[in-house]
């Protein structure tokens, strides 16, 4: 819980909180251009994660095996990509792959826990 200076208090969701600093404060000043909301500014920004910090996971142990055949899923795309470049692939394409497969990593791990819900008009 945030409590504010007028004695609201807000609840931040843990899912929020083990998102990288950096990576929280610009999804939140995305989020805040998109929708018109006049955002604080960066340095308050680092200031309230680092009060409101979670701890964040170091290891594998406790996940269910979903979230393990995910993390071995990107380690084997990432051997192929590098297998290809060998059996011919141009490295600059190898190396797109891999930024490609980073980034859809990244998203999974950050972003999707941010847009995901129990329904969609889809």
């Amino acid at each position: 819980m945030l409590r504010l200076s007028d004695g609201e208090r807000l609840e931040i969701l843990n899912v929020v909180r083990t998102v990288v600093a950096s990576r929280l404060v610009k999804l939140y000043l995305s989020y805040c251009a998109e929708t018109g909301f006049q955002p604080i500014s960066r340095s308050t920004l680092f200031k309230i994660l680092k009060i409101c910090s979670a701890s964040q996971k170091k290891s594998l142990a406790g996940l269910d095996s979903m979230q393990i055949d995910g993390v071995f899923a990107f380690a084997s795309l990432k051997e192929t990509a590098d297998r290809l470049c060998t059996l011919g692939l141009k490295e600059e394409r190898s190396k797109e792959i891999k930024c490609v497969i980073k980034a859809a990593k990244q998203y999974l791990e950050t972003d999707y826990k941010i847009h995901v819900s129990r329904e969609s008009p889809l």
